[in-house]
């Protein structure tokens, strides 16, 4: 049951970017931390009186599937006649990691030239980089190594052991909604960095593996957040 009345929607949207409109979505979840996460505020925006807006996560069975995974997944899904019908006017979304496979470049190639259209919320190198930025505000271009575990920080900042796939752990990140503001701010401002060396999302194949760490989470949830924010107002 979501605690719609512990989130605040009134969050002011940054100046950086314009109103958009959420629409229906239809993400496609490399694993259950992913679908976790958005599942969170799909019960939400369905509590809400808007007929027009319907967030739908289908994950990825089993574990170790990748980004590769994710796009095989999603093609199969919707070779079907009635899933290809029943979701014709929704956007379609892959939400996948960069950890694998080795060569990401050409499976984003691929994605890309899906007849599908996909829109890409990648992570570099894992989901969990996102979450990170919930809390503090990496520095771009650095090295993996140098950036340091994803998995430790949050461990530091939730005070506890983090595990993967908790809802719990989940929600505790999300809490009120002030985080993911930070994080949509703090990711702007990475992809912002990226941009003025000549590296964007449009183009990422060609530079993902400068761009560490990176997300395009941001984009989804900033038209997320911004329908709450139409919807309950």
């Amino acid at each position: 049951m979501i605690d719609i009345a512990r989130l605040k929607l009134n969050m002011p949207r940054s100046i950086q970017t314009r109103s958009q409109n959420l629409g229906r979505s239809l993400l496609f979840c490399e694993g259950p931390t992913e679908q976790y996460y958005f599942d969170h505020f799909a019960g939400i925006l369905e509590s809400l009186p808007n007929k027009f807006t319907d967030m739908e996560i289908k994950t990825l069975p089993g574990s170790g599937g990748g980004a590769n995974g994710v796009l095989v997944f999603a093609e199969e899904f919707l070779k079907d006649d009635v899933n290809a019908k029943g979701y014709e006017l929704y956007d379609k979304y892959l939400v996948f990691d960069c950890d694998a496979p080795e060569n990401i470049e050409d499976v984003i190639r691929d994605m890309r030239q899906s007849a599908n259209d996909y829109r890409l919320l990648i992570t570099n190198r894992e989901f969990e980089s996102w979450l990170v930025m919930h809390y503090e505000d990496p520095v771009p271009g650095q090295a993996k190594s140098e950036l340091g575990s994803p998995r430790t920080i949050l461990s530091f900042h939730l005070y506890k052991n983090y595990k993967k796939a908790s809802k719990g752990i989940v929600r505790q990140i999300i809490g009120d909604g002030e985080a993911v503001r930070k994080a949509i701010n703090c990711a702007e401002e990475i992809e912002a960095h990226y941009n003025r060396q000549g590296m964007s999302l449009e183009q990422i194949e060609h530079y993902i593996n400068q761009m560490n760490p990176y997300t395009s989470v941001h984009h989804f949830m900033e038209a997320v957040l911004e329908e709450m924010n139409r919807t309950k107002n």
